[in-house]
C-alpha cells in the first residue's frame, strides 16, 4: 500500500475547522483507493508567533 505524506496546517482564522474538515475526506480517499497517509502537523498562524 502506498503511503503519502501530508502536512495538515491548521493556522488560525478558519483554518483550524477546515483541517478537521478534510480528516474524514482523507479517509473516504484511503478506503476508496487503497492507499495510505502519513499527516505530519505543521505550526502556522498567530499562534506560532508567540
Amino acid at each position: 500500500m502506498k503511503t503519502y505524506k501530508i502536512v495538515l496546517i491548521r493556522g488560525d482564522g478558519i483554518g483550524p475547522e477546515q483541517a478537521e474538515a478534510t480528516l474524514p475526506c482523507l479517509e473516504a480517499v484511503k478506503e476508496a483507493l487503497g492507499v495510505n497517509f502519513e499527516l505530519v502537523e505543521a505550526e502556522a498562524g498567530d499562534e506560532c508567533m508567540a
